[in-house]
């Protein structure tokens, strides 16, 4: 089933970061009604891209479309949340941002709803996070994404001195009202 903003949103996410972020046109890709494996070609592009070049970059990768709790769900095909993460985290770059508008898409994060605690230490085996690296996913792995056709509001924040993207919180509330969510 195709999702009815999930292009638009992929093209207004473009747009905030050429207009509200200052990244030139040639350096982002808009890669629509793509499979998986292009999907990682274009990552492993963007990675050798960022290899040659010099001086710091700060690759932001968006996905808006199908997903289930282990993988993105693309024309067919379906990238794993696992290859996904190493894809994104594989890239030289200093800092990654991978932002993932699914649903279950926060499955791919891994953890959500954390809280601070005092300092204490952790021997975790297995994979580890590197620095520089973040995800932000539009729901937790078990949940439904729900979309409000009402406008994403992207805009300046000048308290922050950058750029963001905004969607009105009191419009996210009204949306799962809707949904009985």
């Amino acid at each position: 089933m195709a999702l009815r903003y999930a292009e638009s949103d992929a093209r207004t996410f473009a747009e905030a970061l050429q207009q509200l972020g200052g990244v030139s046109a040639d350096r982002v890709r808009l890669i629509l009604d793509s499979d998986a494996a292009t999907a990682q070609r274009t990552l492993d592009a963007l990675s050798a891209t960022i290899r040659r070049e010099e001086g710091p970059t700060a690759p932001v990768v968006y996905y808006s479309g199908h997903a289930d709790a282990t993988a993105l769900h693309m024309r067919g095909s379906h990238l794993p949340f696992a290859a996904l993460r190493r894809l994104v985290q594989g890239s030289p770059a200093s800092l990654r941002l991978l932002v993932v508008d699914a649903c279950r898409s926060g499955g791919v994060s891994r953890v959500k709803g954390a809280a601070a605690v005092e300092e204490f230490a952790v021997n975790a085996p297995g994979e580890q996070v590197p620095e520089g690296f973040a995800v932000l996913t539009s729901s937790a792995a078990g949940e439904r994404s729900q979309h409000d056709a009402g406008p994403i509001v992207a805009e300046a924040a000048p308290e922050l001195d950058d750029a963001a993207l905004y969607l009105p919180a009191g419009r996210r509330r009204a949306a799962r009202a809707a949904h009985g969510i």
